[in-house]
């Protein structure tokens, strides 16, 4: 039977011959996931021996992500900003990235909606909308942060909405509510018009020649709806962004990740429909995220 240290170097290696970025880092994360421990524990106990049977379930796992399967599907789960999410194919996988837009959310909306939290700055009750939840990562990060709030999250796929009632489970959020809806389409009517203090989306926005060129890893296994969008990307940004007129309340936020040709489009086109538009950058620098108020 083989060390732990010996399987981290022959899997690290197994990976490198297949061109898998960050290899040594994904053997650590697949070892640690089959004994049931941290990366941490990997290392502190690098000389303790592995069965036959972890092995060969170590070797099976190895395989899937040399065929370029997500490291997180293979895992079944991922971290996001302050919660931990289930995700599998049919989901798209929350990215880093985007926790950049939530974390702003959370330092910045009581600054721009000042009626809204109570004595202390604590919020009351504010009306959050998710559209395209996906996994719920979003939707359930900010219901975490903002307990008082109502979360409404939709998603035009049933697969989507089983994720998100696990997540909702394994994170104890009891303040989210979600809809089968194409983006907008469930809130139709009088009663939802001007309901929403703050309206937050990751949406598709890749054009398809842009689909053909990514990582196989997103190409081959992330579900293609929640990627592509047509006229270059912005279609479903624009449905997003046109329907805020209608459902955003006065003084409300809407904030859209988008393709990083996108924001200073968007910023042109819609700032004279809000009062104030700004455009924020990824991690790599890069203009990804558009955010205005009413």
């Amino acid at each position: 039977m083989a060390s732990i240290i010996e399987l981290l170097a022959e899997g690290t290696s197994f990976l490198c011959s297949d061109n898998v970025e960050g290899s040594k880092n994904d053997a650590e994360w697949l070892l640690a996931h089959v004994l049931g421990c941290s990366r941490l524990e990997l290392t502190l106990q690098g000389q303790t021996t592995v069965s036959k049977e972890s092995e060969i379930q170590f070797l099976e796992l190895l395989v899937r992500r040399a065929q370029r399967e997500p490291l997180q599907y293979i895992l079944g789960e991922v971290d996001f900003y302050d919660v931990n999410l289930m995700v599998d194919s049919r989901v798209f996988i929350p990215r880093g990235e985007t926790e950049i837009l939530v974390e702003w959310l959370i330092n910045n909306t009581s600054k721009r909606i000042g009626n809204a939290f109570s004595i202390g700055g604590n919020f009351s009750s504010l009306n959050i909308l998710d559209l395209g939840t996906g996994s719920g990562a979003i939707a359930i990060a900010l219901a975490k942060h903002f307990p008082k709030s109502c979360v409404f999250a939709v998603d035009r796929s049933p697969l989507a909405l089983e994720v998100v009632r696990e997540n909702m489970r394994r994170n104890g959020v009891n303040n989210l509510q979600f809809f089968q809806s194409d983006w907008y389409s469930a809130f139709e009517g009088d009663k939802w018009r001007e309901q929403f203090d703050l309206i937050v989306s990751n949406p598709p926005y890749l054009t398809r020649q842009e689909f053909d060129g990514i990582q196989d890893e997103i190409r081959r296994y992330e579900p293609i709806s929640a990627l592509i969008a047509e006229e270059e990307g912005l279609q479903d940004i624009r449905i997003i962004l046109d329907g805020a007129q209608k459902f955003l309340k006065k003084n409300g936020i809407i904030a859209i990740e988008t393709g990083i040709s996108h924001a200073q489009q968007l910023q042109k086109v819609y700032g004279k429909y809000f009062k104030q538009t700004e455009v924020l950058k990824d991690l790599n620098r890069f203009d990804r995220f558009f955010i205005a108020s009413r």
